[in-house]
């Protein structure tokens, strides 16, 4: 309702103060990585209202900016894999919901291990695709309902978990 409207409205200024500072400073790594949490977070209180296209775009900008602050393969891409499959699966896009959320698993299993429950959560989830891929089950929750997949850390670092 009212405070998830004032929510992302907060998100949009701070995106857009942000923005405005990253302009040309492609350089400042702190700057960069800010930047990809506020896209992550904006676009966490995107999906929550609902506006499923916005929290798409929103996901995507933070992966391209958090790939190339720390890489393509680093365990800290992983949260924003996890929150763009989760919203391509709120969407109903099972086969792009699963090659992320198999990406997530990839690089959880690389750099934490199989037994880790944040690994094991990706399976998890890696499965219930591949389950409504095969047709064995419909995914269906309203995109202002689903939360992230359980043992997916908070992305900000300062402020109310949005994931």
């Amino acid at each position: 309702g009212r405070e998830e409207e004032g929510e992302k409205r907060s998100h949009e200024l701070k995106l857009a103060v942000i923005e405005a500072k990253a302009q040309g400073q492609a350089e400042n790594v702190q700057l960069q990585e800010e930047l990809a949490v506020l896209y992550n977070n904006h676009g966490s209180a995107c999906k929550k209202l609902g506006d499923l296209g916005k929290a798409l775009q929103m996901f995507k900008m933070a992966r391209e900016r958090q790939e190339m602050v720390t890489g393509p393969d680093s365990l800290e891409v992983t949260p924003v894999l996890i929150n763009l499959a989760a919203a391509h699966l709120v969407g109903g896009q099972y086969a792009e919901a699963k090659n992320l959320f198999d990406r997530a698993h990839a690089l959880r299993s690389e750099n934490l291990g199989e037994d880790h429950a944040q690994t094991r959560a990706a399976l998890k989830w890696v499965n219930k695709c591949q389950l409504a891929l095969n047709g064995g089950s419909q995914i269906s929750l309203p995109a202002s309902t689903f939360a992230t997949p359980e043992g997916t850390p908070q992305a900000s670092r300062s402020q109310t978990p949005l994931l």
